[in-house]
C-alpha cells in the first residue's frame, strides 16, 4: 500500500519555508544561474575549480514548482563554496557577490530540508509498501520541528509549518500505526515508541490513538478468527453407559472443545507470537525487503 497523498502534504509544509527564505538565496540563485547559462564564464569557472582541486559539474536549477529542487539546488552549490566565492571577488564584471553570510544561511536551510527531502523520497517509492513506513517519517519531521523551535532563524516560520502539518498530521491517521505494526521491524511495541516520540514532539496527547490502535488490532484478530476453518472434534469411541449419559459428556466435551478451539485459534496464536518475539534488525547496511520477509 502506498501513501503518495504525504508527499503533497510535506510539499505543502516545505512551501512555507520556501516562501520565508526564498530572498535570502536570490543572490546564491542567480549566481548559480549566472554560471550555468554563460559559456565563458563556465570556462573560467572551469579553471577556478582546478586549482582548488574539485572537479567541475553544473549546478541544479532551482524552480519554482519543484520544491525539491531548491535542496538540490543547495545539495550541488555547497561543496563549491570556495571556488564561488573565490570566483565572486577575483572576477570584477561577475555583478553577483555571494557574502560568507550567505554560505551559512544556505547551509543552514539545506541541513533543515534534508529531513523533508528523504521522507518525501522514502514515500514516493512504487516498488515497495510505504504505509508502514510513514509513521517514521512523521517522527523524523516531529523532531525537526522540536529541534529548531527555538533556533531563533526558523522559530517563526516552524511555527507557521508546525500548523500546517498539524491540520494534515496532528491525529496520526490509524493506517499509518496498524501498517507498521505489521513491519516486522517495528511491531506494537515500536509503534507505541513511535507515538511517544511524536506526541512529545508536536506536545499533542497520543494517548487515544494508542487505544484506537489496540481496540482495531483487536477486531481485527476476531474478523478474521471468524474466517478461519473450525477444526473439526474428535469423536471419543462409543461406550455401553445409558444414552442419557452419553449425550451429556457429549454435549460436556463439545463445550470444552469450543473453550480450547477459542484459546487456540489460529490467528491468535499467529498474532501472539508475532508480537512477543523480537523485532527484525533495521541495519542501514543491510537491504530489507518487507515483501519477502
Amino acid at each position: 500500500m502506498h501513501v503518495r497523498c504525504a508527499c503533497h502534504i510535506i510539499n505543502l509544509v516545505v512551501k512555507e519555508c520556501l516562501d520565508y527564505f526564498s530572498s535570502h538565496l536570490d543572490t546564491l540563485r542567480q549566481c548559480l544561474h549566472s554560471l550555468n547559462t554563460s559559456p565563458a564564464r563556465q570556462q573560467q569557472f572551469k579553471a577556478t575549480c582546478l586549482h582548488f582541486s574539485i572537479r567541475f559539474r553544473r549546478f541544479v536549477k532551482d524552480v519554482p514548482h519543484r520544491w525539491n529542487s531548491t535542496y538540490l539546488m543547495l545539495k550541488s552549490a555547497i561543496p563549491f563554496k570556495d571556488p564561488i566565492t573565490y570566483y565572486c571577488n577575483t572576477d570584477l564584471n561577475f555583478e553577483f557577490q555571494v557574502t560568507e553570510d550567505d554560505w551559512e544561511v544556505a547551509s543552514s536551510i539545506y541541513d533543515f530540508l534534508e529531513t523533508f527531502y528523504n521522507a518525501t523520497r522514502t514515500l514516493s517509492g512504487v516498488y515497495y509498501p510505504t504505509s508502514c513506513l510513514a509513521l517514521q517519517e512523521l517522527c523524523n519531521i516531529s523532531f525537526l520541528f522540536s529541534k529548531y523551535r527555538t533556533n531563533h532563524n526558523f522559530a517563526y516560520v516552524v511555527q507557521k509549518m508546525e500548523a500546517k502539518f498539524k491540520k494534515y498530521w496532528g491525529d496520526v491517521p490509524l493506517l499509518y500505526c496498524l501498517s507498521s505494526i505489521f513491519d516486522p521491524r517495528i511491531k506494537l511495541d515500536g509503534v507505541d515508541t513511535l507515538l511517544d516520540d511524536f506526541g512529545q514532539n508536536m506536545n499533542v496527547d497520543v494517548s487515544g490513538i494508542k487505544v484506537e490502535v489496540k481496540a482495531t488490532l483487536d477486531r481485527l484478530v476476531i474478523h478474521y478468527e471468524d474466517k478461519a476453518p473450525t477444526p473439526r472434534p474428535t469423536q471419543g469411541p462409543s461406550g455401553s453407559s445409558s444414552s442419557g449419559l452419553v449425550s451429556k459428556l457429549t454435549h460436556a466435551k463439545r463445550i470444552l472443545q469450543r473453550k480450547k478451539q477459542r484459546q487456540s485459534s489460529q490467528p491468535t496464536q499467529e498474532l501472539s507470537l508475532y508480537l512477543s518475539s523480537y523485532e527484525e534488525e533495521d541495519d542501514s547496511s543491510t537491504h530489507f525487503t518487507i515483501l519477502e520477509w
